[in-house]
């Protein structure tokens, strides 16, 4: 029995960008394998499996130009070592992977709140059966999908690029015209969209405060007031050189 580790839909799903498109279909791959690995007790299968996997792994990276996943270098007297060392090569690639694209959002990024978070994948979820729910044509429900399914991989960063967010809103959005079947809901997903964006932008707004609340130039109190100076008492006035409070018994 012949199995697959990826479907359609993986690929239809997954991002445009080369690099995200990498990491996600290799996520699903690894996924499908261990599931079957689970499901089964053969050594053998599992031998095969994961053959297949890294064989799949490094055509993809070849095909969308991801250097560094190739089988591993030295000499393996078993197959699941060799796995393993492949299994490492990959996980050090896609961290980098991630790694650069928090790197890339740099300024045009949020860290949301937990609660907004909860929020939106709420709405998303509303929107996803909004799209499978209605009788538009199957290609454009996909894509769709595919697009929802790219604004959870940013909303599960660690900082939200609301540049690409505002992207595939745009083209979410774009997609939804026209379906004329579902006229009443298309109206509540344009607000969706537009709550979801408002909600990110109040994020951002409240932490370029915080920001800017932490980089004020601290304000310094003043020293506080030394010791109270005793006076120097001046001494008595004098008449003729010589201090008035003498008594008689001075010699002349």
């Amino acid at each position: 029995m012949s199995y697959s580790l990826l479907e359609l839909d993986d690929y239809e799903r997954a991002p445009s960008e080369p690099h995200r498109k990498f990491a996600v279909l290799e996520q699903a791959a690894r996924r499908r394998m261990n599931e079957i690995m689970d499901s089964t007790q053969s050594g053998n299968l599992a031998e095969e499996l994961r053959t297949q996997y890294m064989t799949l792994t490094i055509a993809m990276a070849s095909a969308l130009g991801i250097p560094g996943v190739t089988y591993p270098d030295g000499h393996f007297e078993r197959e699941w070592e060799e796995y393993q060392a492949f299994s490492l090569k990959v996980q050090g690639v896609i961290a980098g992977i991630m790694l650069n694209s928090e790197l890339v959002a740099g300024p045009q990024s949020v860290q949301l709140a937990t609660s907004t978070k909860a929020k939106i994948e709420g709405q998303l979820s509303i929107l996803r059966s909004f799209v499978e729910n209605s009788d538009m044509p199957a290609k454009r429900r996909t894509k769709l999908i595919a697009q929802l399914d790219e604004f959870a991989i940013e909303l599960n960063r660690t900082r939200l690029n609301y540049a690409a967010i505002a992207v595939i809103a745009t083209a979410f959005l774009a997609g939804v015209q026209g379906v004329t079947s579902t006229l009443a809901d298309a109206p509540n997903a344009y607000q969706t969209i537009g709550s979801i964006l408002k909600w990110i932008g109040q994020d951002k707004d409240a932490e370029e405060r915080e920001r800017e609340r932490l980089g004020a130039p601290t304000h310094m109190l003043p020293p506080p007031p030394g010791p109270t100076s005793k006076l120097v008492q001046a001494p008595p006035p004098s008449f003729g050189g010589f201090p008035d409070d003498l008594d008689d018994d001075v010699p002349f």
